[in-house]
């Protein structure tokens, strides 16, 4: 077969339950000629028959190697290396794309030589499927450049919504090991010094919050840290050229004890933040939001869904009450159409 065009690279580990909707997401994609699309997905030792669910789907557009079980930019960089693609693009085994996004973006990409790399907004959604919360910085209904931005280390969104030229990547050596977590952030941000970053509106990934995930994994205060090195490290480079990784002096990070013992949070330890935290808090953000539009029905179905995400939340539930108390106030439609 000849060469895909695009190469999606998905590291996967233990997501048995999830990985052929992701796969199917991106082979089913209208936008793109099947034979211009592959997808290479790193098993990074999966225990749980993923790679069973991934036979069963039987395309020759997918192709399964074995990862380095060494975190999770090792197991990008796994997939770096055998991509085909001219554009790279990524997919976590747990999530899904938006129909359409890789020929829109592949499109963009053959039509400006001088961008690196197209991204966009992304929806988080529950473990069910359900929409949480549309990550969708206020840039306007046009197309807008991140570079700038990018090189002083601010980000407006997910690794896995860009589609990047291949070579480039590779020049950039991939994904840096140091970044147990934010290896995404720190990528967006190298890559902007290789040529242009656009960003266009347009779902282009649905990120599902499930307490396996990294970020869920990793204790708050060293997940906090990790990302501000990314920042950092960006405007370490454009004051020298260069930072402390590729100085060869990384630092040190900080201790992290094991967050939750049989349930319980150890003395010392940033706690984790868990899937249904993370989800009551912007199920909450987007009950508040509706309500203030004038949705108020809508506010008040999206605030329930926050309290029945996180029953023992008194505070979700007092916001609820609140919520419902200011709806029945006389003149509360005028005052919030207004």
């Amino acid at each position: 077969m000849p060469d895909p065009r695009v190469t999606v690279v998905m590291p996967m580990r233990n997501a048995r339950p999830w990985v052929a909707e992701a796969l199917r997401s991106i082979l089913d994609e209208p936008g793109c000629p099947p034979e211009a699309l592959e997808v290479v997905v790193i098993d990074d030792g999966s225990t749980d028959g993923s790679a069973d669910a991934v036979a069963e789907l039987s395309d020759a557009r997918i192709r399964v190697v074995p990862g380095p079980r060494r975190g999770i930019s090792a197991a990008f960089n796994a997939g770096l290396a055998e991509a085909r693609g001219g554009v790279l693009m990524r997919c976590d085994a747990d999530d899904v794309y938006e129909p359409g996004r890789v020929g829109r973006q592949l499109a963009s990409l053959e039509e400006d030589a001088e961008l690196a790399a197209v991204c966009g907004p992304f929806v988080m959604i529950d473990r069910q499927g359900r929409a949480l919360s549309e990550v969708k910085p206020d840039l306007g209904t046009d197309p807008v450049d991140l570079t700038d931005e990018l090189l002083h280390g601010k980000t407006r969104t997910h690794l896995c919504t860009y589609a990047m030229r291949t070579e480039l990547v590779r020049e950039l050596g991939g994904c840096r090991p140091f970044f147990e977590i934010a290896e995404d952030l720190d990528l967006q941000c190298r890559l902007a010094s290789r040529g242009g970053v656009r960003f266009e509106p347009g779902s282009a990934y649905r990120y599902r919050l499930l307490d396996a995930s990294i970020t869920h994994q990793t204790a708050s205060g060293r997940r906090v840290w990790f990302t501000d090195c990314a920042k950092r490290f960006a405007l370490q480079r454009l004051e020298s050229g260069q930072d402390d990784l590729d100085r060869g002096e990384p630092p040190e990070p900080p201790e992290s004890p094991a967050d939750v013992v049989h349930g319980e949070t150890p003395a010392g330890a940033a706690p984790r933040q868990s899937a249904a935290a993370h989800a009551a808090h912007l199920l909450c953000g987007r009950a508040w939001a509706e309500h203030r539009s004038g949705k108020r029905l809508a506010g008040l179905c999206t605030m329930t869904r926050a309290c029945l995400a996180r029953p023992s939340h008194l505070g979700m539930w007092r916001g609820l009450v609140v919520m419902g108390l200011r709806s029945l106030a006389p003149g509360a439609g005028r005052a919030e159409s207004s």
